[in-house]
């Protein structure tokens, strides 16, 4: 009995201290917050088929977006399929009327023959909040 409740005595210290961490650890972060914008991306091309590309070549495509609203658009977060494929943005702040482009690279030099595809996920705070941009392909030997 005397080790139970030794045992039980340890166990609400220790659930205590934690609890005591991790309210630490919450109150530590700085809150963020994201305007939303009446700014308008528009995106040229969401799908881009590169066709028949020889393993090991790399794919390169440009995408454009252009915001037609009134608000400057900010791109918050650009999330790739696989590790094979990167991103170059030309800017990430938009201003109204004005252009950005994310050019893409993809390596094929461990892509298995056959189709293929690689996307990106484009998220920000304009009325449009994500974009899917896709790139289709074929590795061939």
């Amino acid at each position: 009995m005397r080790i139970f409740i030794y045992f039980l005595i340890v166990f609400i210290t220790v659930s205590c201290k934690q609890k005591e961490l991790n309210e630490e650890k919450v109150s530590n972060k700085k809150s963020v917050s994201i305007i939303s914008s009446n700014g308008n991306l528009e995106c040229s091309e969401l799908v881009f088929n590169a066709g028949k590309i020889k393993k090991g070549t790399p794919i390169k495509h440009t995408f454009n977006f252009k915001n037609t609203g009134t608000e400057p658009v900010i791109i918050l977060e650009k999330t790739m399929s696989c590790n094979c494929t990167n991103l170059k943005s030309s800017n990430d702040t938009i201003s109204p009327q004005q252009n950005t482009s994310l050019e893409a690279t993809i390596d094929t030099k461990d892509k298995d023959p056959g189709y293929g595809e690689a996307t990106i996920t484009v998220k920000t705070n304009g009325s449009r909040k994500f974009y899917l941009l896709s790139i289709n392909f074929e590795i061939v030997n």
